[in-house]
């Protein structure tokens, strides 16, 4: 009003920009009054479309942050892994064990396993001498853990013709040891060579067998048989003995006879 003043117009002609006669001032009125309404309502809409825009962003953001509060920050469970070989746990097992080095697992499982179980098969000059249980650790329901971790070795001693598996953790304690090359005429200067799991973490399916190591052995030459192909009984000829180990992890209490 005051620049209108100034400027010696009216406020209809200010908001028209140009002079208006006396004649048209009801005419130019009405259209200011409908120019500045449907101004103002765009101005509304433009104001809806931001504030919802506003309102999905910060719903997708909270949802982002709910997830990472709750979930993201959860231990993963029942699970198996190879430790890096880089690790200051491998270093220091390689320091304490021979040639043949150590392998070593980490796992994690809920309260809903019950129990680990080790199974040995042998294969001789890729037939299957043998299968074996090497041994099960079980937890009662008494135990109130709702979260286990742990890690097993296996430590081949050729020196000793043994293979020590050794497992520890929270709730878990268990030691066990299997013989190889039992009664074969110069076995000192076989070659040997092993294969571990090398596919990362693997997710633990409750009473399905996963295999962890082979541990090779012949006179002459050596073939790495994939797990794949030990697991479907076809282990290369050419290797005098084939020692493959896997674990079982397993839910139900009945499993443990």
């Amino acid at each position: 009003m005051a620049l209108c003043e100034i400027l010696g117009i009216s406020l209809n002609e200010f908001i028209a920009g140009e002079d208006i006669e006396p004649a048209e001032v009801v005419q130019k009125s009405e259209e200011n009054l409908i120019q500045v309404t449907e101004d103002g309502e765009h101005r509304k809409r433009k104001l809806k479309k931001i504030i919802v825009l506003l309102a999905v962003f910060g719903s997708v953001m909270a949802g982002i942050l709910i997830y990472l509060l709750t979930f993201k920050n959860q231990p993963k469970v029942n699970y198996i892994e190879p430790l890096a070989q880089d690790s200051t746990e491998m270093n220091i097992a390689g320091m304490l064990s021979d040639a043949d080095g150590a392998f070593l697992y980490d796992y994690a499982v809920d309260k809903e396993i019950k129990g680990i179980s080790f199974e040995l098969a042998v294969y001789k000059k890729g037939v299957l001498e043998s299968e074996s249980s090497l041994g099960t650790i079980s937890w009662s329901e008494l135990e109130q853990i709702s979260l286990r971790n742990g890690m097993i070795a296996v430590i081949p001693d050729f020196q000793n013709f043994k293979v020590k598996l050794i497992v520890a953790g929270e709730g878990t304690k268990f030691s066990t040891e299997f013989n190889i090359l039992e009664d074969v005429q110069g076995r000192n200067y076989y070659g040997r060579s092993a294969k571990s799991i090398d596919e990362g973490k693997i997710t633990i399916q409750p009473g399905k067998e996963i295999g962890i190591l082979a541990l090779y052995y012949a006179k002459n030459a050596l073939s790495v048989t994939p797990f794949s192909d030990i697991e479907n009984e076809n282990v290369d000829s050419c290797n005098d003995e084939v020692y493959y180990l896997t674990v079982k992890f397993e839910k139900d209490d009945d499993a443990w006879d």
